[in-house]
């Protein structure tokens, strides 16, 4: 139970624990943008991710919706699509979370995903993370570094860690995990 071998079995963190909510400026008028075309693969890979995420319950279908954004796919490296959101319009519109990010954020701000999701995102890390922060881990956003000397400190380490891990409903994406490198 501490891995996510498909979207099924991430049931999400307590909202009791944190929750992220979307300010929106008050002067800010919604922007529905111009749907693109797409055909092919590409299409079947965003109805089939658009199918899991709904299945998850990760989404819900919105009827009316002021603010429309679109998909965007990206190749990864497994030769798979990676689907993506442009959310540049709503970026825009919604003050920036002063929530601190590691110093590296200032060379990735914007690079990908929703700015605004991955302050939330690091503030949630830190509180889970907090008694191992800087102590036997080192946490930027998704990523996370387990650090020792020995291999025996790594076993307990990692112990720790795991147990932080399902405390909090946490799951690790097996195929981004890495041990004793």
């Amino acid at each position: 139970d501490l891995f996510a071998w498909s979207s099924a079995d991430m049931s999400g963190i307590d909202a009791d624990f944190i929750n992220h909510r979307l300010a929106i400026h008050k002067e800010a008028k919604p922007v529905a943008q111009r749907k693109r075309k797409v055909g092919g693969k590409r299409r079947e890979a965003i109805i089939t991710e658009t199918q899991k995420l709904l299945n998850a319950g990760f989404i819900h279908e919105v009827r009316y919706t002021t603010w429309l954004e679109n998909v965007v796919l990206v190749k990864k490296n497994s030769g798979k699509w990676q689907m993506c959101v442009d959310y540049t319009d709503l970026n825009r519109a919604c003050p920036k979370d002063s929530y601190p990010l590691p110093t590296i954020d200032r060379l990735v701000d914007g690079a990908s995903g929703h700015a605004l999701l991955r302050a939330t995102y690091q503030r949630l890390m830190d509180k889970v993370f907090h008694q191992h922060i800087g102590r036997n881990m080192e946490v930027y956003v998704d990523d996370m570094v387990v650090k020792t000397t020995s291999a025996a400190d790594q076993a307990i380490n990692l112990v720790e860690v795991f147990g932080q891990i399902k405390r909090h409903n946490m799951r690790l994406n097996p195929e981004k995990c890495v041990f004793g490198v």
